[in-house]
């Protein structure tokens, strides 16, 4: 049997709502394409044969649409019946699995050297193997203290303060042996880590660590969800974008990218970088800047948006000045509704507020019902 992996695809997506509100976080769009089909594309690229996904949170839409993705490597899905944790849900595919296999987050993008990744896991006589990237100032992510390709300490999503020079981030991906998951049985949440390394470390087994990631960006947040599209407006991410839209300069020379049937209304505005997914309505005097807007959106007239992730279908309505905001899609005959900024008063560029801390300018508070009739047209 040729290389497996297993995607860990189980967790609720809370910081990216509300775009996991009604789809689990791997089937978040992507340019319009789930991030699972990219993931599982490059994986098979890399030589994987077989990829397991394990799914929790609206798993069963999961199953299915990997039912449908073509391709040539074997996809097979394992649904929680409860949550595991992230080595807990691994730990239970033993029995499908032959050492060395790959484990891998489902809610990031990676360019992943895997040739690399495996030739240390060996050379080295590792049970555990992690993949690295530069830690930054990304600290709601785990860090790692290493001798060499050795790893001697873990700290989990650590202050500043504590960051030593040189360390590395934990990228959620890992080579790992039978023996690494030894053990690792019941019914409670058993994360990578904060319980199996640590364990490993403690018994004294090998666990080492190697930077094997030429590009990574977890998108975990609406923030980083909106920089994984710039990075691609770029040029940067290592997947190729699926073909049908035009990108374009925008209003301040920033990449705009706009998909199929897109509609910007005299007088309105887009300035990059932006996404515009198909079908989307920017009405008369609107403004979008430096925000992603999936399949359509409509920004009625004079409405402003900043640094704004939207929601496919979302109905935004006149007037209203957004920053820093996520936006869910409203149901069929819907509006959402919002707290107004102040006439006279203009959104805060990205979301910045007189006391310096970053909130949006307005609040989106609920979804209520409306008749086609009363609902604001974008023009």
């Amino acid at each position: 049997m040729g290389m497996q992996a297993v995607v860990m695809a189980g967790g609720w997506g809370q910081r990216l709502r509300p775009l996991t509100l009604k789809r689990p976080k791997p089937l978040v769009p992507l340019f319009g394409r789930p991030l699972l089909c990219y993931l599982v594309h490059h994986l098979h690229e890399r030589g994987v044969e077989e990829v397991w996904v394990t799914a929790g949170h609206l798993g069963d839409q999961i199953e299915a649409y990997l039912a449908t993705l073509p391709t040539d490597a074997r996809l097979r899905c394992h649904v929680e019946a409860r949550p595991r944790g992230t080595a807990g849900a691994v730990a239970d595919l033993l029995g499908h699995l032959e050492s060395p296999f790959l484990v891998i987050s489902g809610d990031a993008i990676i360019d992943l050297d895997l040739e690399s990744l495996l030739d240390a896991h060996h050379a080295d006589g590792n049970v555990a193997t992690i993949c690295l990237a530069p830690a930054g100032e990304r600290l709601r992510f785990g860090t790692i203290a290493l001798a060499g390709r050795r790893v001697e300490r873990f700290v989990e999503k650590p202050p500043l303060c504590e960051v030593a020079p040189g360390a590395c981030l934990n990228t959620g991906c890992y080579i790992l042996d039978h023996e690494a998951l030894r053990g690792v049985a019941g019914e409670q949440p058993v994360d990578f880590a904060l319980d199996v390394f640590p364990a490993l470390l403690g018994r004294g087994l090998p666990v080492g660590a190697v930077a094997a990631a030429r590009y990574w960006r977890d998108i975990g947040t609406l923030e980083a969800y909106r920089e994984a599209h710039f990075d691609g407006l770029s040029g940067r991410l290592p997947w190729p974008l699926p073909p049908g839209a035009d990108t374009r300069a925008g209003a301040a020379e920033a990449p705009v990218r706009v998909g199929r049937g897109v509609r910007v209304a005299d007088g309105a505005e887009v300035r990059g970088p932006a996404v515009l997914g198909d079908g989307c309505v920017v009405g008369p005097g609107a403004t979008v800047e430096r925000s992603v807007l999936l399949d359509g959106v409509r920004v009625s007239a004079g409405a402003t948006l900043r640094d704004c992730v939207v929601d496919a279908g979302a109905l935004v309505p006149p007037g209203v000045h957004l920053a820093a905001a996520g936006l869910a899609g409203a149901p069929r005959g819907g509006v959402l509704g919002f707290r107004r900024v102040p006439a006279g008063r203009p959104a805060p560029a990205s979301g910045a507020a007189a006391d310096g801390a970053a909130r949006p300018a307005v609040e989106a508070l609920a979804v209520r019902a409306a008749p086609p009739q009363s609902q604001p047209q974008p023009g």
